[in-house]
């Protein structure tokens, strides 16, 4: 699988976005945690067509505590998600 960053709308220079090119989306997936690439790789292994909607892909200036299981992080490898940042 492979995670890209892609520029989906133009800023026409007023308060609406158009879109730059046509694509046939299924689901949107807001945020770009681990729950939500989990579940955007499952569904596109599943033949849906997913777009991830991600605010911001820097790394966060601040600490962040999140807890992953070892059963969790089994199936991020299994997904093949493993070492894949937002």
């Amino acid at each position: 699988m492979e995670i890209q960053s892609h520029e989906w709308f133009k800023n026409s220079g007023d308060a609406e976005c158009q879109p730059k090119i046509s694509v046939n989306i299924e689901i949107i997936i807001v945020g770009a945690g681990v729950a939500a690439s989990a579940l955007a790789c499952a569904l596109g292994k599943d033949g849906r067509q997913v777009l991830v909607i991600e605010r911001d892909l820097t790394e966060p200036d601040r600490i962040v505590g999140k807890l992953l299981q070892p059963g969790g992080y089994l199936k991020l490898i299994e997904l093949g998600l493993e070492g894949k940042k937002p």
